[in-house]
């Protein structure tokens, strides 16, 4: 399951469905340090997928390089030949060469022309430290699970190779070069240099981020599941709790609301900064913000509508519930907020969970600045409320008490309802310290005047993600359903 209900893309099957065929569009023409691998930037034609990705190529032949070709079978894409000679060509984000080459290329701010355009190699200011030894020493290594981008760590860095390319400025980049070389922010992880690719005088296009790698215990979201399920186990076999059973996991969370204020509060410090220089929350905004909320409900309700009868017995209870409310929730979206609150739009997280941040010696450092993968740049890059992460984390409590009940093993499917209201104690307890301990800082830092004024606000944001999420689970994974449902009736209740 996708940790604190990100939303994922669809399934293999609905992905690929419609493709006619991937044609090579641009590559770096042949040079001396790159003379093993192609830089290619692949169009792919129809369905889901359509798109341009970057796509490194990498060939190894077995006679020659028998260590090499052994280690790139896992990610071969055909078997090759030159005369005698036959080898594979692989997918070249599993070549530790080809990673330590991509970020000793970083440190030279190295420039390749392509076919149609440049590809181009930026340094930060914190390349050096971060680097350490010759990149020839660098051990390289997988970064674990992988998403829809390649994550390797190099020496003391990650690298991150971006597959499906947007045009346009990637927030991961602008926002964590800002944190790292301007506001020096120490609770987030440090970007050491990216690269760019530029067709003609088009937009820019981020091929890979290089960023320090960050010793840690975890993220948030194995930790909170892993407590709760603890706490679950104890209860079943009725072991004598601790008088505080959340006192450590609470104080984290208000740990974790200190740092989220003062990464807003960093990021409202830029007035310099036309991209980032913070404004005043309008009415305009207000009215767009209500549009868009009652849209999204009108269109999800819809889709519940029609998919109620299919979900699991649980979650369609819970769809006739929100059905039954659907007034009462459209009249909600409509007086929510009713005069505007003094607070400002600024830029934010925008993608902002328990799986977004790491957990180092009862700290947090805050990770992956890119935004919803399912959103274009533009829309990852517009400034909206601070809440908006607030509401995206406190949705991730949501998931992760519903997920500690499916992973403890003590308890079986038809007993969860006799255990989910200890959870259900556990999250309201985790919202109110998490949303006093943001309070405090933001309301200090002028990212609003008063937490009255902005909570209807908080709510409407709530409600959108909430609604986000359900459209999610209904097409995706409608046993998740339950959760989106369950926080949709509250909020109209």
């Amino acid at each position: 399951a996708a940790p604190a209900g990100v939303a994922l893309p669809g399934p293999p099957a609905a992905r690929g469905a419609g493709l006619t065929g991937a044609t090579l569009a641009d590559c770096v023409m042949p040079q001396l340090d790159l003379d093993r691998w192609l830089l290619a930037i692949f169009e792919v034609a129809g369905g889901a997928l359509s798109g341009q990705y970057f796509v490194p190529l990498a060939i190894a032949f077995e006679d020659s390089e028998e260590a090499r070709c052994r280690k790139l079978q896992p990610a071969a894409l055909a078997r090759v030949r030159q005369q005698a000679a036959v080898g594979v060509l692989a997918d070249a984000g599993a070549d530790e060469d080809f990673c330590r080459s991509l970020v000793e290329a970083i440190g030279a701010s190295h420039e390749w022309p392509t076919q149609h355009g440049r590809v181009r190699c930026h340094p930060t200011s914190t390349f050096a430290a971060l680097r350490g030894t010759q990149a020839a020493d660098l051990v390289v290594g997988p970064a674990g699970a992988q998403g829809g981008n390649t994550t390797v760590r190099v020496g003391e860095t990650f690298l991150k190779i971006c597959r499906k390319l947007q045009p346009g400025i990637n927030p991961g980049v602008e926002i964590g070069r800002y944190l790292t070389e301007v506001a020096h922010f120490p609770n987030c992880v440090p970007l050491a240099g990216f690269i760019e690719y530029q067709r003609g005088d088009g937009a820019p296009c981020t091929l890979a981020l290089l960023q320090a790698f960050v010793t840690n215990q975890g993220d948030g979201w194995d930790y909170t599941v892993n407590h709760l399920v603890r706490f679950l186990e104890e209860r079943v076999t009725r072991v004598t709790p601790p008088a505080d059973a959340h006192g450590l996991q609470l104080a984290l969370m208000k740990t974790l609301a200190t740092r989220t204020a003062q990464l807003h509060g960093a990021l409202a410090a830029a007035t310099s900064d036309p991209a980032f220089a913070p404004e005043p929350i309008s009415d305009e905004d207000l009215g767009a913000w209500r549009r868009a909320t009652r849209e999204a409900a009108a269109v999800t309700l819809e889709m519940l509508a029609e998919r109620a009868t299919a979900l699991p017995p649980a979650a369609a209870s819970e769809a006739v519930t929100l059905l039954g409310q659907r007034a009462a929730l459209l009249r909600g979206i409509g007086a929510s907020s009713r005069s505007v609150p003094r607070g400002i739009r600024m830029r934010c997280h925008g993608d902002y969970h328990l799986g977004q941040v790491l957990l180092k010696r009862n700290d947090f450092i805050i990770t992956d600045f890119e935004g919803a993968p399912d959103r274009s740049v533009a829309e990852r890059r517009r400034k909206h409320s601070p809440l908006t992460d607030v509401a995206s984390m406190l949705r991730s409590f949501a998931y992760a008490r519903q997920m500690a009940l499916q992973q403890c093993s003590l308890i079986s499917a038809h007993e969860r309802d006799k255990w989910d209201p200890q959870l259900e104690q556990w999250e309201q307890q985790a919202r109110r310290v998490f949303l006093a301990s943001y309070d405090e800082i933001a309301c200090a830092s002028g990212l609003y005047a008063s937490f009255e004024e902005m909570a209807p606000l908080l709510r409407l944001f709530e409600l959108d993600t909430a609604l986000a999420d359900l459209r999610h689970e209904l097409v995706n994974r409608p046993e998740w359903a339950e959760v989106p449902l369950r926080r949709l009736a509250a909020l109209a209740g």
